[in-house]
């Protein structure tokens, strides 16, 4: 007989017999030829890989041409209807309505938002993705702080790219167009100062610290000599100082009644000024205080020079009229020297007769250079 499948299911118990039963009662045949029939049919019913029957599930369920029932269906065949949304672009969203009971278009349904009411938000630029939009939330680490904002002012008008910021890479402790920055130990680095102007600029060019004392001799002596380096000079630098008197407040400098002593300046092998001092008052002149200033400069050139001499001095008693003696005496002069080459400059001292009481004690002298 043949299968009732599929348009209903096979019943087999009918054909099914049992151990006590022969082979043709139920017919053992018939049984094998309705479960062939059957088995074919479940077959062709399932379908092969790729089936190209269109009745068959594996076509139904694979083949793209297969529609309601099969691999697609439409809203029509499915119980729904076509929604059509008008107005949309790319990059448009769609909401839920409840008041209209349907989707609809996100950028047109929402508001604004403001500053007090949510709604959709604008960019403040152009995104770098049109299609992927990212806003900032103020929370982000990038976005400055509201004191951070107020830094950004500056202090001497408005940022521009006329009016930068000074960074990191703008200073330095050497190269150009940079901000000075003090170096690793804190101090101003060796700097380039060749277009510094209105500034006095000092150089060492020699000191002494051990007393001179002349006493009892006519010698012309040194109180102070040291050696100005070829160049120093120049055209339009100085080279000043000072020498101080040295010992207790009797006899730091003294010159016995109707006697001379000679303070000289001298530049290489030329006396520029000289104080001639002659004690006319009747009593030895005793200074409690003496202090004698210099300076040599060039005159406008490497071959002219000028220069002075100067001395202070307190006589030790205040009967002491210092009209006999000069207190503050000064001399001035000039030289020819070549102050391209080294030259020695000196201070000296020479009485004009040897006495104990003719004598003078000098220390702490120094010369500086100025430019």
């Amino acid at each position: 007989m043949a299968t009732t499948f599929p348009t209903s299911l096979q019943d087999l118990d009918a054909t099914r017999g049992t151990s006590s039963n022969t082979l043709s009662s139920p017919s053992h045949v018939t049984h094998h030829t309705t479960e062939d029939d059957t088995i074919e049919a479940l077959q062709a019913k399932v379908g092969v890989d790729n089936s190209a029957v269109t009745s068959s599930i594996d076509y139904k369920l694979t083949n793209t041409s297969s529609v309601n029932p099969g691999h697609k269906h439409t809203l029509t065949a499915s119980g729904f209807t076509d929604v059509a949304i008008s107005g949309l672009a790319d990059g448009n969203g769609l909401v839920y309505s409840a008041s209209a009971g349907k989707w609809v278009n996100a950028s047109t349904a929402t508001a604004d938002a403001s500053t007090t009411v949510k709604g959709v938000t604008k960019m403040s630029v152009a995104p770098a993705s049109a299609s992927n939009p990212i806003a900032v939330g103020d929370n982000d680490g990038r976005v400055p702080t509201q004191s951070e904002n107020d830094a950004l002012v500056g202090t001497s008008g408005s940022p521009s790219s006329t009016n930068k910021y000074v960074t990191n890479d703008d200073t330095g402790t050497s190269g150009a167009s940079k901000v000075l920055r003090l170096d690793g130990s804190g101090k101003i680095p060796a700097l380039d100062a060749s277009q510094v102007t209105n500034l006095v600029a000092c150089q060492k060019v020699g000191t002494f610290t051990t007393n001179v004392t002349v006493s009892a001799t006519t010698t012309e002596t040194d109180i102070l000599s040291m050696t100005v380096t070829g160049g120093l000079l120049g055209t339009s630098n100085a080279v000043i100082g000072e020498i101080n008197g040295a010992g207790d407040t009797a006899n730091q400098f003294q010159l016995r009644n109707s006697q001379t002593v000679t303070i000289r300046l001298k530049y290489g092998s030329t006396t520029v000024a000289s104080l001639v001092l002659t004690n006319s008052s009747g009593v030895t002149f005793e200074a409690a205080f003496a202090r004698i200033a210099f300076g040599i400069y060039a005159a406008g050139t490497t071959s002219s020079q000028d220069g002075y001499i100067t001395l202070q001095s307190t006589h030790n008693s205040s009967s002491f009229s210092s009209s006999t003696i000069s207190v503050a005496s000064s001399d001035s002069g000039s030289a020819a020297e070549d102050s391209t080459a080294n030259k020695t400059l000196a201070v000296t001292v020479q009485y004009g007769a040897s006495s104990v009481n003719d004598s003078s004690s000098w220390a702490a002298g120094y010369a500086i250079l100025v430019k």
